[in-house]
């Protein structure tokens, strides 16, 4: 019996073999084979290859369910070859089952994909294994992009829209998958709150830097079972730089548009000769401009792991990761594209065309240039970020392993702002609003997960398990105050607002905001927005405050999955999670916006929200069926759940009682393939999605009024995705999915919901089309060219201030538009690069979002010099 050929064994190793009972010899013929021992490497006694059916697992012989993540697969059975040296006695032992993964210790991965994930279920399946969509943004298609910032690679991401109100780093920028916001974070497989990533708030998964991870997995649809509570869009499992087994190099320095300048160092290496302890650091220094004027930043970046096998059976991992980044001068909300004018404000704020509207009108902005700050120099955005973890595994000697996992992430975002024309910005009447902020926010997170893993006998086939227990706990401390009309201000003529976000609402209403003049537009230009800071009263001391704000919530839960195989070719996946959540929010404030060196200890108010979300169970389903050994066909039925933030401090108008959770289901069939031996996954899918429990303001039976809170099924979306991803051929790699959705409104008056009348980002309508493309070929063993393509069909926002005729023509909208990228890369040798990413080729002007005047980047260029061993 010789080995098969996925193993890819060295030649020195294809030759006869006998099966000893130890564990120690099974390691070394895997480490001979490029494998690792994070998995558990075992010996079965089990059927020969003939007698089982085709599979695509991942372990040496197809078949076998106990196969683990990111190894090399093969979707036929290891052909039977007979060979005049080969002892006949071979031919009767029992077969050998190795596996590993590339989590750690494995070579890097240089495909757009990934043999193997568990993001999805804990499970160890293939992408064609798993019943829902996936993709992965591995770290080769990052290098090959030249994408520095997670924005960035998201912006890339099949089914995947990123909105952002202003310079990326200054603010918030939400994510959305399927139309509904992604909330639902994991690390390296463990479910943790998207506060891990963000000091501030929950809407900034994208502030960090690429070069802390080996690959993002993304899982698109309702994941509670892995990813704990969220909407029915996606989770996101960032995967960190583990060691390699060997040691592995990689420097560059790079260079670009706005005078970035940014250097790089990946290297991992043993530290001992067994090579059982390993260490990993990455590190990253950046700094540079931006396109618009008087904008810069600078950015660290420090990854530091170690990995440890204690002995054959017991593992441990401990790492840290931590990012500091820099911004001076942006504002996190770009001008209006639209200001919202009334007859009883001033004449000359009146447009010449206005004769004859009606009201209350809507005009868009149309005078400022791509490179416009409304931010003033001393505006500054601070981010620090640390993430601590440790890992420890056990294998036991009957192919069960137990895994104990730990995080803790303390980030802080510190935030001060001046900011020109994010409610009106009037060229005519030379005038715009003028708003000033602060805010300091820290968030703790701790997160535990354990789990249960192996194979049981059933029905004369293994069956894999999962059985595990995790956790969250949030502690969120923020400190902030804006500077409102009662403040002073830097000039007579300034108008300020006591709302700081920059779209329209009735906020503007207010008799006494209409009233006041602005600021002057052609003051703000000829100073360079120097508006001296002196709207604060105590200076820069944002501890006098006039809010504060302290949150903790707690989310535990216990799972199951199950991969079984009730008959051949035929797999079913159940699982499930059952869900507790626990808040607890305080929040105090002083009154009638004044600042009091005592806020926040004399003046507590408690918030009235729903304290504790009893436990609730979200199934997971999942069939897969073999059609050929290269396609299966697959459908699945997942659950998710969130606490509404809205309305969470509100109980049902009839029944007095704690409005539920938003429940999320998503049903999705599909057919998935992995060609070319299984280098290239392609996936056709159609998808349908409904929330449950959705809540709503409706009419009153008697009076006409608005905030009665009552209950419906909430959105539904549905649609389709295509997608592939990987070799096609080892010189050519490809990326590529196409998604189109649509998007149905809740029955019942949507228009009084909160959807319209609160959060600026909520009525973001994301694109019912999606395109996104990146593709590389090796001309030669030193030329490789390479294109990509973003489209999105238009978007535009329902919301319209209240009041204010809505036509069409005023609707804040973004048209379709195509970004085109590309890049070149030569090499000197096998060790030496250099490479040159151009993006936005034609120079696309593009909106952000509906409601800012803040354009996507604008045609720019990345050179990178790269050294690796």
């Amino acid at each position: 019996m010789t080995a098969p050929a996925s193993m890819h064994v060295p030649p020195g190793l294809a030759q006869p073999i006998s099966v000893p009972p130890f564990k120690r010899s099974l390691i070394g013929i895997a480490l001979a084979a490029g494998l690792t021992t994070h998995a558990s490497v075992q010996a079965q006694t089990q059927p020969t290859a003939d007698a089982m059916p085709a599979s695509s697992q991942n372990a040496v012989t197809p078949s076998d369910a106990t196969s683990n993540a990111d190894t090399p697969r093969s979707d036929k059975p290891a052909p039977k070859k007979e060979s005049a040296k080969t002892p006949s006695r071979v031919d009767q032992l029992d077969r050998v089952i190795i596996t590993g993964t590339q989590e750690e210790g494995a070579a890097p991965n240089t495909s757009y994909t990934v043999r193997s994930t568990r993001s999805a279920t804990k499970l160890d399946l293939a992408p064609k294994e798993t019943p829902q969509s996936i993709t992965t943004f591995t770290a080769q298609r990052i290098q090959d992009q030249g994408l520095l910032q997670l924005d960035e690679v998201l912006k890339h991401t099949t089914g995947i829209t990123l909105v952002s109100a202003g310079v990326a780093g200054a603010g918030r920028q939400p994510v959305y998958a399927r139309t509904f916001p992604v909330r639902a974070v994991q690390m390296d497989g463990i479910m943790a709150s998207n506060f891990i990533l963000s000091g501030e708030g929950d809407e900034s998964i994208g502030m960090q830097d690429t070069f802390l991870y080996e690959r993002i997995d993304v899982i698109r649809g309702s994941t509670s079972l892995t990813a704990g509570s969220g909407d029915p869009s996606a989770s996101l499992n960032f995967v960190r730089k583990h060691p390699y087994r060997d040691r592995h190099l990689h420097a560059a320095v790079k260079a670009g548009s706005w005078n970035t300048r940014r250097g790089e160092l990946d290297f991992s290496t043993p530290l001992n000769e067994s090579k059982s302890w390993r260490a990993r650091i990455a590190t990253a220094y950046q700094n540079g401009d931006h396109w618009v004027d008087r904008v810069n930043n600078d950015s660290k970046t420090l990854s530091l792991i170690t990995a440890l096998d204690i002995d054959d059976s017991n593992r441990i991992n401990v790492g840290v990761t931590h990012y500091d980044f820099k911004l001076r001068g942006a504002s996190p909300h770009g001008i209006t594209r639209f200001s919202q004018i009334d007859d009883a404000w001033p004449e000359e704020f009146k447009y010449p065309e206005s004769k004859g509207k009606p009201r209350y009108w809507v005009y868009p902005t149309s005078e400022a240039k791509r490179n416009f700050n409304n931010a003033t120099p001393w505006s500054r955005t601070h981010r620090q970020y640390t993430n601590f973890f440790a890992n420890y595994e056990h294998d036991f000697s009957d192919n069960w392993l137990i895994r104990l996992s730990y995080n803790h992430a303390d980030n802080v975002d510190d935030r001060l702002y001046g900011e020109l024309g994010t409610r009106f910005f009037v060229p005519w009447a030379d005038k715009a609003n003028y708003v000033a902020d602060r805010r300091h926010g820290q968030n703790i997170v701790n997160a535990f997960d354990a789990y249960l893993k192996g194979t049981v006998e059933v029905l004369g086939r293994p069956q894999q398990l999962v059985v595990g227990a995790n956790s969250y706990d949030v502690r969120r401390n923020m400190y902030g105050g804006y500077a409102g009309s009662s403040d002073p201000i830097p000039s007579p003529d300034v108008m300020v607002f006591l709302c700081p976000y920059m779209a329209m609402d009735t906020c503007g209403d207010r008799p006494e905001n209409r009233t006041t003049l602005g600021y002057p537009i052609s003051d703000w230009n000829k100073a360079g927005g120097n508006v001296p800071p002196t709207v604060w009263r105590n200076g820069d001391d944002m501890y006098t405050h006039k809010y504060i704000h302290h949150l903790q919530r707690r989310q535990t839960g216990l799972y199951f999955s199950t991969h079984l195989q009730p008959i051949a070719r035929t797999h079913l996946l159940l699982g499930g999670r059952w869900a507790r959540e626990t808040q607890k929010p305080v929040y105090s404030t002083c009154h009638n916006g004044q600042i009091d060196p005592k806020c926040g200890k004399d003046k507590p108010y408690k918030a009235t929200s729903n304290p504790d979300i009893r436990p609730k169970f979200l199934p997971y389903v999942g069939l897969v069926v073999e059609l050929t050994p290269t396609i299966n066909a697959y459908a699945s039925h997942t659950t998710t759940y969130i606490r509404d933030q809205n309305y969470d401090s509100n109980r049902h108008y009839y029944t007095k009682q704690w409005l539920p959770p938003i429940r999320g289901v998503t049903r999705e069939v599909g057919l998935k393939g992995a060609f070319f031996d299984n280098r290239l996954d392609v996936a056709v899918s159609y998808f349908k999605m409904v929330q449950k429990d959705f809540p709503f303001y409706t009419m009153h039976d008697v009076i006409f009024r608005t905030n009665n809170k009552g209950l419906a099924d909430g959105y539904r979306v549905y649609g389709y995705e295509i997608s592939m991803a990987g070799d096609i051929t080892p010189r050519w790699k490809i990326s590529a999915g196409y998604v189109r959705q649509r998007q149905i409104n809740p029955d019942s008056y949507i228009n009084y919901s909160m959807v319209d009348m609160t959060d600026f980002m909520a009525s973001y309508r994301a694109p019912e089309k999606t395109l996104k493309l990146f593709t590389s070929y090796k001309l030669n063993p030193k030329i490789t060219l390479g294109a990509g393509l973003r489209w999105q069909s238009a978007t535009q926002s329902q919301w319209i201030p209240r009041y204010y005729t809505q036509s069409e023509k005023q609707l804040m909208k973004q048209d379709a538009f195509a970004i085109v990228d590309v890049m070149a890369r030569y090499q000197f040798n096998p060790r030496l690069s250099l490479a040159l990413n151009i993006n936005n080729v034609f120079d696309k002007v593009y909106y952000q979002h509906e409601r800012s005047y803040i354009s996507g980047a604008p045609r720019n260029f990345l050179l990178t010099a790269a050294y690796k061993y």
